[in-house]
């Protein structure tokens, strides 16, 4: 199968390259420089730059590119819109011209409407507090009209919060690597809102098998997904975990929320767990002593 990953050198693609690239042939797209094989550096938001992309035959785009924080979407609204919306359409255009077979897009659950609960079904209500969660319910309601339009097969991920080894440090996005480099390095945590806040924490491989399945899966296309562990961490049982990875005691401040974030959500993941009959197998101490044992390499 000959596949396309957008956002192809962050975290995320990055590791779908390296599970994938063992029995397909990927080609990776993203912004950075790189040598790596199959690499094209392109900016999708520019609809020009998709001209150098002569590949053909293209079975599957895994639309992972885009910007990914919900305080950077405040920071400037119209960077997000084009990074996410404008790249979206100009990826499912060049799908359409080169008959691609399928797009998987990688969503997030900052589309839903905020639930007191805080458990958020497919089927939940959508309407976004923050403008990265209106960018990416645009883009569902692109992949989902223009697919239809043009006989693609598509399916969209509503990711929850992904982590894992090699996921590079960044103050505004990836909530685990943010608390444990801190912990480790300073050995305080500054956290946003409240102790109290919750989320769901879904390892890089669960995330990686569940996608390789639903790719060989011909049954279970133009359907959205929930991708997270459906388990509810709240911050103070997440602290008291890396204390326990470290072993000593963490330090913290809690200061004022992230303006549009959730102030708690997990997954909701019984179509997942029926319709893919996938159950993720990472529990988030399995997840932690990975990257730990990464960063001592």
């Amino acid at each position: 199968m000959q596949i396309i990953i957008t956002g192809g050198l962050g975290f995320i693609g990055n590791s779908l390259y390296n599970k994938l690239k063992l029995n397909n042939v990927i080609y990776l797209i993203d912004k950075k420089k790189s040598k790596t094989d199959n690499y094209l550096n392109l900016d999708l938001s520019n609809e020009n730059s998709l001209k150098k992309l002569n590949l053909r035959n293209i079975d599957t785009i895994l639309h992972f590119a885009g910007q990914s924080s919900v305080a950077k979407s405040y920071e400037n609204p119209k960077k997000d819109l084009k990074d996410n919306i404008l790249a979206t359409i100009n990826i499912l255009n060049w799908a359409k011209k080169n008959k691609v077979k399928r797009f998987i897009f990688a969503s997030s659950y900052n589309v839903y409407s905020e639930k007191k609960n805080g458990s958020l079904k497919e089927t939940d209500s959508c309407k976004p507090k923050s403008f990265y969660g209106i960018s990416k319910l645009a883009c569902e309601n692109y992949i989902q009209t223009f697919c239809y339009e043009n006989k693609i097969n598509w399916n969209i991920l509503r990711l929850f919060n992904v982590y894992g080894p090699n996921q590079e440090y960044t103050s505004y996005h990836g909530l685990v690597n943010i608390f444990l480099k801190n912990a480790i390095k300073y050995n305080f945590i500054n956290i946003k809102g409240s102790i109290k806040r919750f989320r769901d924490f879904i390892y890089i491989d669960d995330l990686v098998n569940i996608i390789k399945k639903l790719i060989k899966s011909k049954k279970n296309i133009n359907k959205i997904y929930n991708i997270g562990s459906g388990k509810k961490i709240k911050l103070d049982k997440l602290i008291k975990i890396l204390e326990k990875k470290i072993k000593k005691k963490i330090k913290f401040k809690v200061l004022s929320g992230t303006k549009g974030d959730f102030f708690g959500c997990f997954a909701d993941i019984s179509k997942l767990k029926k319709e893919l009959s996938y159950i993720p197998k990472y529990e988030l101490e399995h997840g932690l002593n990975q990257i730990l044992n990464n960063e001592k390499k």
